[in-house]
This record gives C-alpha cells, structure tokens and sequence, in this order.
C-alpha cells in the first residue's frame, strides 16, 4: 500500500546520497563532494559508503567526475588538506613545506 506524500526509507534503489560543503579549490573551481550510502542490508541498514568528488567550473557550470578515492574534505588550501574518515573520528592532516 502506498501513501501520497510518503517518504520511503530507505529509498527504493538503497542509495542516500548527501552533498557536502562544496570547497573552492582555485579561481573559479569548485570541489564538490557527494557522501554515498548503498545499503546492502534493509534489515541491519548495513551500507556501503563512498565520496564521490566533482571538479566544477563556477564561470561556465561545466563539471566533471573527478575521483571516488579521496576522503571527505574538510579543508584545502595552498599549504594544507585536512581529511577526515568515515567514522569522524580521524583526521589526515597533509602539509606543503
């Protein structure tokens, strides 16, 4: 039986996904991230979790996939990314002398 205006959880093909703080990375290029959760158990709501990154061009909107390896990003700069893991509970903190 279907409700209108109901939402389902989890959604019917399993997948959530969730943009995060999108970080500009040059003049003009937006790194976008987007945090994926397949679930692959409906009963335990177990999942298979990813980040998937996109390169944006503010000026023209044109973008591109750009990687599902890197991790979450919370902070790029010249000299400095700070990445935190699945859990938030660590963080790699890379540095350009």
């Amino acid at each position: 039986m279907e409700i209108q205006g109901l939402e389902i959880v989890p959604p019917k093909n399993g997948i959530f996904d969730r943009m995060l703080k999108p970080i500009l990375v040059n003049d003009g290029v937006l790194l976008v991230q987007v945090d994926r959760r397949e679930i692959v158990n409906k009963e335990s709501l177990e999942s298979n979790n990813s980040v998937l990154s996109y390169l944006i061009d503010t000026r023209t909107g044109a973008g591109q996939f750009y990687s599902n390896e890197l991790g979450r990003i919370q902070h790029l700069s010249e000299h400095r990314l700070i990445e935190v893991n699945e859990s938030f509970t660590e963080f790699e903190i890379y540095e350009k002398e």
